[in-house]
């Protein structure tokens, strides 16, 4: 940590030096305007990337993948992962052609992330890019909206069950993919938020807050996972073979104890 003494020029301006260090890592030059940010705890952070009207300047980050020896699901994490970690634009490159199969595998996880669209794409390489601005949307939005898609797959889940409805059944199933597309949403808000102050200050969000948002999408994903198992097995069942009402007893005071859960958010 480095110490800096404060000046005063005339009677009311404040002087401080900027590290030398610092202004050529960030390419400050002469003239250059920086924004200042006084904070609640008392701290002044200091950013060379924001314009005169407090508003940061955008960077887009850009992440390559090789996918030359790569199967589809190793490519799925990672594609999932650097969506995940922030970046903007994702560059998939092959040497060889991409195979149809792999094509249409990155097709479907781009459907599966908010935001994600593709935007070049040649026999060997597909781009992609976050088109979606992650600020403009509420986590706290994204948290109930995952919560209410959620307990309507539950209700409709054992409703299928019930009547052993299979198109009800199914229509379960894909829903999954909407509390899917936010979790991600979520978790990409939430390292943004760690990694970028201004981010965080943009969402009015604090990172302690955030980790709690991020743990409450990961436990409500997991119901709809569970939702999803229920709907499809309803499918298997024969419409002859008894249910025992206990079935439906204990979900009834599980959706009361998720109710709960979030109206305490």
């Amino acid at each position: 940590m480095e110490t800096r003494k404060v000046q005063i020029t005339g009677r009311s301006t404040y002087v401080i030096s900027l590290p030398k260090t610092w202004v050529n890592k960030v390419n400050i030059k002469n003239g250059d305007s920086i924004g200042m940010i006084p904070r609640s705890d008392g701290t002044l952070l200091i950013n060379p990337k924001l314009t005169e009207q407090g508003e940061k300047i955008s960077d887009e980050l850009t992440k390559k993948i090789n996918i030359d020896f790569q199967n589809m699901d190793e490519v799925m994490r990672e594609f999932i992962g650097v969506y995940l970690a922030g970046n903007n634009i994702i560059e998939m490159e092959n040497k060889k052609i991409i195979s149809k199969d792999m094509r249409q595998k990155i097709r479907d996880i781009s459907q599966n992330l908010m935001g994600i669209e593709i935007i070049d794409e040649s026999i060997n390489s597909i781009t992609v890019k976050d088109l979606l601005n992650v600020s403009d949307f509420s986590i706290v939005k994204g948290v109930k909206r995952m919560y209410i898609i959620t307990r309507a797959m539950h209700k409709d889940a054992l409703k299928a069950l019930n009547s052993r409805d299979k198109e009800l059944a199914e229509d379960v199933e894909s829903r999954d993919n909407d509390v899917d597309k936010l979790y991600w949403l979520i978790g990409k808000q939430f390292n943004l938020i760690l990694k970028d102050v201004f981010f965080a200050d943009k969402m009015g969000v604090k990172p302690q807050e955030a980790l709690s948002f991020l743990l409450t999408a990961r436990a409500i994903e997991r119901i709809a996972d569970h939702a999803t198992r229920l709907a499809k097995n309803s499918k298997t069942i024969n419409e002859k073979t008894p249910l025992d009402n206990k079935i439906f007893e204990i979900s009834n005071k599980t959706l009361e104890i998720f109710d709960d859960s979030m109206n305490a958010i």
